[in-house]
Order: structure tokens, then C-alpha cells, then sequence
């Protein structure tokens, strides 16, 4: 393509019936469904396609058409027009509005025309959009569209990484020159569309007459010349079939649809949309893309770093009654790791971030944390107020070596996790709060990079990491009551009352004291274990010979 702006225009309806039928089944076999039961293949697979070619090619404008219910001018024309073809399938046409509901989300707008076909309208737009100075990429596995590529029109194929079709790439593809496409299938004809060509002339031979007579009106106007019966006879008994298989094949480019550029400029997705159908679609990969973050919602974080805000923070948790905490280590062991900071959260989407072992290059905004201890330890020592979290045993074990005994347990969501499913292979905060609460939580990746560039919690400023706290405790609140009602649901909630709760305490304990190791012994017992394996492996080999 040139400098111009380019308009992608897709092929909808062909693309739409291409994901239906793409082998993409569950392991049993059947159609994906969504917890309602309802078909999500199409769908899934359509939207796979959409969401590439936008993040691959980044357009500047686009639309998509499909085709409408009801009749079309074609119909007009011959009575048994696309006769032949199969009915759509009843699980294709329930997710006809969902496909086009996730196209809409993503962006894309739909342009259709009635009676006329998405061909027509893609055809009329592509005609319309080059010559106001556009280039065009047709979106389509259709050869239909051959006919329509020319100056400034290409088509391009999304499969795999994707083809682009210009006029040479017609000619190599198919056989002829893009004006002489439409002559091509009027002899070949279209057993699916139930267009009826002319007998006994294939696609081989249909581009061989055509290459060699250039046009079908020159190609009748000789048809007395052919040689042999094999082309002259059916041709002259079908010249009428011929012209009006022509006129149905070919693409208008007179549809009453206007090309104004703006509407079709591409200003992105909309996420709330977008998350709104996956999540209803169950497209577990592709929602968490669109879920509402720290950046998205409305909430009300605070930085504490005052003597004062320090006061009513304490306050407010004692008025408060209960609330979610979470003590935020420079590292993962809580007996090794320093603490950087204290978070917490009385109410949904609203928490309080206490900095206290932040070390970044000019940071000056941490607390000391002996007056932080100070002044949080009756609240966090009172039996009376219930504390929520997840993973109470890091948070209890970091305050222990500070001196606070923390009491008034509650619920620790990645234990109320664990029972409800053990076979879940993590409990992590974010996974939970993306699949209870439709948020995407920022992780430790997001906030302290990755890999040898990446940094501790500690050397970020605290306005750096106040999201990332602040939704430690949150979320953690939130998750509280919905685990709350799945353990009742589950009949756990005496499990987790007479067992794991009171276990925590003594995990605590004895993490904090460790587990003495006899090395003398365990080595002694190492050697033992040499010797015998190695006393095997030679009889081993003794007895293969």
C-alpha cells in the first residue's frame, strides 16, 4: 500500500461461516458453549480473527458487512439462486447476533444494504473509498473478491500470517487478470451459490478460454471457431446461462450505501462492552484484556505518610468494626523479607497504604515503622475487631517479628479457596478477584517489572506502589463475603472454622520457630542411600550380562 489512508473492509458473513466450521471443538468433541449452553464457536473463533488483524495491522479505518435475512436482487434475477445450499445450522444462526454484538465491541462498525449481499456493499464501499483517495483491503478467503482488485483495491487473506492478493497476485492465484474473474466463474459457474455456468467447462478450462479470448462476450462472439465439440457445443446451448451467471456472480458496486470516512475511522474497542459479552461468552483468555483495573474504575486509594493520617487511619479501622489487611515484604519468605508497607480497606475500592520500607533514590515519604507499629498494634491486637486477608499466616508471621500479635482472625480467602477447590493448581489474588469480581488486578510483574531489570517492591516510591497495595487489602474484602457463601454453599464453613482457622496460629508458631535438623544424621543417611543405589546399579549390570 501507498501513503494513502487505508480502509479494511471485512468480509463478514464468509468469515463468520469459516469460524463456525473451523476445527475448534472441545475435548469431547463438541461446539464451545458458554455456562448457559449456548454456542460460542463462531463467535470465539471470529473474534480470534478480529482481534489479530486489529492488533497486527492497526487500522485507521474499517467496517465489516454481513449479509441480511430475506431476499436480494439476485433472487430476482433466478428463482433457485443458492438452491443448493445447506440451511445454516441452527447453532450458527443463535450466534449470529453475538458475532455481530463482538464485532460492534471491538470497534468495527457494520454497514449492510437490503437486498443486496455484504459482497455488494463491500464492493460499492471499496469502489466509493478509492476513488476519494483510499486504499483498500478487503478481508476476505473469497475469490469472488478477485474480481474487484485494481488500483488502489487489494484483498487480503487472513489465514495463518495472511496473504495480500494484488492484481499479479490474482493472475498468479487464479489464472487470469482481476476483469476477467467474473468472466472465469460465469462459465465455471458456483454449485454452492446454485450458479449454473455452463456444463462441461471447469475452472481449468473456464480460465484457459477466457486467458485466450480475453472477455465472454468476445468468447461467445467465437464460439462457432472452437475446436471440437468438448467447449463449442455447450457453450452455444448455454450462452443465455453463461451471461446470466456472469450477472450473478459478479460484485455490484452500485449499492446505495455512501462511504463517509469518519464514521469508519477506528477509535478502538470498548472495553466495558467488550468485557460485558466475553465475560457472558465465557472467553476466559480473551476477557481479562477488558476488565476494569486500577486505572479504569473509580476508587479512593490513600497514601498515609503522615503523623496524622497515621491517627485516623487507626481510628477509623477501630470505628470501622473489621477490615482487610495486607503486609507488603520486599520478598517472598515472611521470615527473611523486610516489610515495606502496611495495607488496608474498610469497603470495597476503598484502602489505605502505610509506606514504611521504601529505599528508591530521593524517596522521603516513608513512615518510621516503629511509630507505624505503635500505632496500629491495638487495633491489630484487638480480638474484637475480625481481620480478613489473603494468606493470613505471611501477614501474621511479618507482624510477629515486629512485635504485634495478630488476633481477631477471620476469613483468609486463599484458604477459603483451597477448600472450596483443591484441585485448583493456585490461589492467587488476581486470578480470584478476575473470576469473582470482574477485575483485573495489577500483579507484582506489572508494577516491579520482569525479569533482570526487575526491581523489589522496596525500591519503587510509594506512589509508585499504591495501587498495587491498596488492592491487596481491597480485594481481599471484597473476596471476603464470596467466599463467605460459596463455604456455606459447599457446607465448609465448619471445616474452615474448627480446623484451618485455628491452624493459623499454629503454623505461625511454628514457622517462626523452625524444625531442627540432625545434619550429622541426615548425612550419615545420605551416604547409606549412595552406597545401596550404587550396590544396585552394579548388579544391575551383572545380571543384563
Amino acid at each position: 500500500m501507498s501513503d494513502k489512508p487505508v480502509l479494511y473492509l471485512i468480509d463478514g458473513s464468509s468469515q463468520m461461516y469459516r469460524a463456525y466450521h473451523a476445527p475448534v471443538r472441545t475435548a469431547e468433541g463438541g461446539l464451545l458453549r458458554n455456562a448457559q449452553g449456548r454456542p460460542t464457536n463462531a463467535v470465539y473463533i471470529f473474534v480470534t480473527m478480529l482481534r489479530k488483524l486489529l492488533n497486527e495491522h492497526k487500522p485507521e479505518y474499517i467496517a465489516a458487512s454481513f449479509d441480511l435475512p430475506g431476499r436480494t436482487f439476485r433472487d430476482d434475477l433466478v428463482t433457485d439462486y443458492k438452491a443448493n445450499r445447506t440451511p445454516m445450522p441452527d447453532e450458527l444462526a443463535e450466534q449470529i447476533p453475538m458475532v455481530h454484538a463482538a464485532c460492534e465491541a471491538l470497534g468495527v462498525p457494520i454497514l449492510t444494504s437490503e437486498r443486496y449481499e455484504a459482497d455488494d456493499v463491500i464492493g460499492t464501499l471499496a469502489v466509493k473509498a478509492a476513488a476519494a483517495g483510499f486504499d483498500v483491503a478487503i478481508v476476505t478467503m473469497d475469490k469472488d473478491f478477485f474480481q474487484l482488485v485494481g488500483d488502489g483495491i487489494r484483498v487480503f487473506n487472513p489465514r495463518d500470517d495472511g496473504t495480500w492478493y494484488d492484481a499479479a497476485g490474482v493472475k498468479e492465484k487464479f489464472g487470469v487478470a482481476p476483469d476477467q474473474v467474473v468472466d472465469v466463474m460465469a462459465l465455471m459457474g458456483d454449485t454452492i451459490d446454485n450458479i449454473k455456468g455452463v456444463p462441461g467447462i471447469g475452472d481449468k478450462g473456464a480460465r484457459e478460454l477466457i486467458s485466450k479470448y480475453g472477455t465472454l462476450d468476445n468468447l461467445i462472439a467465437h464460439a462457432t471457431e472452437l475446436p471440437g465439440k468438448r467447449y463449442r457445443e455447450p457453450l452455444l446451448a448455454h450462452t443465455d446461462d453463461a451471461r446470466q451467471s456472469r450477472e450473478l456472480a459478479r460484485i455490484r458496486t452500485d449499492v446505495p450505501v455512501d462511504f463517509e470516512p469518519e464514521p469508519l475511522r477506528y477509535r478502538g474497542a470498548s472495553r466495558e462492552r467488550c468485557f460485558q459479552i466475553f465475560n457472558e461468552l465465557a472467553f476466559r483468555t480473551i476477557v481479562a484484556e477488558y476488565a476494569p483495573t486500577a486505572s479504569t474504575i473509580s476508587k479512593s486509594y490513600r497514601l498515609v505518610n503522615t503523623p496524622e493520617a497515621l491517627r485516623d487511619l487507626a481510628a477509623r479501622l477501630k470505628s470501622a468494626g473489621r477490615f482487610a489487611l495486607r503486609v507488603l515484604p520486599d520478598r517472598p519468605s515472611a521470615m527473611l523479607a523486610s516489610v515495606v508497607g502496611f495495607a488496608f480497606s474498610t469497603s470495597p475500592r476503598d484502602a489505605d497504604y502505610v509506606p514504611v520500607g521504601h529505599r528508591a533514590l530521593g524517596e522521603s515519604s516513608s513512615m518510621p515503622i516503629a511509630a507505624v507499629v505503635d500505632a496500629l498494634r491495638p487495633v491489630l491486637e484487638d480480638t474484637a475487631v475480625p481481620k480478613v486477608g489473603h494468606d493470613l499466616k505471611f501477614d501474621a508471621v511479618m507482624l510477629a517479628r515486629l512485635g504485634v500479635t495478630l488476633r481477631g482472625l477471620d476469613l483468609d480467602t486463599m484458604i477459603a479457596s483451597y477448600l472450596v477447590d483443591a484441585t485448583r493448581s493456585a490461589h492467587r489474588i488476581e486470578d480470584l478477584a478476575l473470576e469473582h469480581t470482574s477485575y483485573k488486578a495489577l500483579t507484582e510483574e506489572d508494577v516491579c517489572g520482569r525479569g533482570a531489570k526487575a526491581l523489589s517492591l522496596a525500591e519503587l516510591p510509594p506512589e509508585a506502589a499504591v495501587d498495587y497495595a491498596c488492592e491487596r487489602a481491597d480485594l481481599a474484602g471484597q473476596l471476603s463475603p464470596v467466599f463467605q457463601n460459596l463455604l456455606a454453599k459447599e457446607e465448609l464453613r465448619e471445616v474452615y472454622d474448627t480446623l484451618e482457622l485455628p491452624l493459623i496460629p499454629v503454623l505461625v508458631a511454628v514457622e517462626r520457630a523452625g524444625v531442627r535438623l540432625d545434619a550429622p544424621a541426615l548425612a550419615a543417611q545420605s551416604q547409606r542411600i549412595d552406597q545401596e543405589l550404587a550396590r544396585r546399579t552394579k548388579d544391575i549390570y551383572d545380571l543384563a550380562g
